[in-house]
């Protein structure tokens, strides 16, 4: 379900591989999130504006915090191990976690990191339903 709506959002939608997973998740799971979460995103696009840690990484880590944790990341068992997860995941299906390594192989196809974000949902998905 996540990784069907990533496609609203990116690429087309006017907004960024983080933000668009956050919008998709927000959907996805029906969650109300105030503009501002989705604003605090947009300064990860494009691998952190610097073609560092990809995007949708972040947004994926972004949503399993709003779905792990209840007030700060001390107070959850759970937002740890997964994270350790989403990123291993991420990392065994690109080969990096870094937007310049991982943009090289997607750029220049007309859904440019769309399957990128597909396949981040996908995992992201999993372990959200654990």
């Amino acid at each position: 379900m996540l990784s069907q709506m990533i496609c609203h959002y990116f690429p087309g939608g006017g907004t960024n591989c983080a933000e668009s997973m956050l919008l998709a998740y927000r959907e996805a799971y029906q969650k109300n999130l105030p503009p501002e979460c989705v604003k605090m995103m947009a300064g990860f696009g494009g691998g952190c504006g610097s073609g560092k840690i990809c995007g949708a990484l972040v947004g994926c880590i972004a949503a399993l915090g709003l779905q792990e944790v209840e007030t700060c990341a001390h107070e959850s068992e759970t937002i740890r191990p997964k994270t350790v997860e989403m990123v291993k995941g991420f990392e065994e299906a690109f080969g990096s976690v870094n937007c310049e390594v991982i943009k090289a192989n997607y750029q220049q196809s007309p859904q440019r990191c769309g399957p990128v974000l597909e396949k981040a949902a996908e995992i992201l998905e999993e372990l959200l339903e654990r």
